[in-house]
């Protein structure tokens, strides 16, 4: 971690022996302390388990032995542009709704290890819109003790505010890496044909 942030890399390629198990944990890992990296994997015989696994956890490709040279350099230059490189077969199985459901279950777990059972209710509740009032209400806490909950997931999650506590949350249990950034980044690409067709 300490030469990762010395160096701060656009994109990490990691060859799949120095992988820990589990795999989505592994990465996750990396992804909560470095957000805005894009993880490749390289590799021989990964199975198409491990690979939905690393794509779920938040990979952005991934290079195999079914890959060649010319191969290796579209999919750098597409991570490279925030894009993914995972072969067809590969992503089909995230638009089946128990596949997609299985992955956020697997990364709210994930999330839960990481907090505190204070720390769990509060995001919940603030995730719910409650204000820091309903909040100490609900969970029979003081209005500081709330705050003081609230300023350790802030540490935890890197943010400064509630909105980016709960964008940071959900785009952690998303299966699709990015997702407030990718949803806002749409609204803004459409934008001027949204003035075009009021005009």
């Amino acid at each position: 971690m300490r030469k990762l942030t010395a160096i701060a890399p656009d994109i990490l390629m990691i060859h799949t022996s120095v992988l820990s198990e589990p795999v989505g944990e592994f990465i996750r890992g990396i992804l909560s302390e470095f957000p805005a990296l894009r993880i490749m994997l390289f590799g021989n015989s990964m199975t198409d388990d491990f690979l939905f696994e690393a794509v779920g956890a938040g990979i952005h490709g991934y290079i195999n032995e079914r890959m060649n040279g010319e191969h290796l350099t579209r999919a750098i230059q597409t991570v490279e542009r925030g894009e993914y490189w995972v072969e067809r077969h590969i992503m089909a199985r995230f638009f089946s709704a128990g596949s997609m459901n299985t992955s956020i279950e697997t990364s709210i777990e994930d999330l839960v290890k990481r907090l505190s059972n204070r720390e769990i209710q509060v995001l919940a509740l603030i995730i719910q819109g409650l204000p820091t009032r309903n909040i100490a209400d609900q969970l029979c806490l003081s209005h500081q003790g709330v705050k003081a909950h609230l300023t350790n997931l802030f540490r935890k999650f890197r943010v400064k505010n509630r909105a980016q506590l709960i964008l940071s949350a959900l785009d952690e249990v998303s299966p699709v890496g990015k997702f407030s950034v990718k949803v806002s980044d749409g609204l803004l690409d459409l934008q001027p044909m949204a003035l075009e067709i009021q005009a």
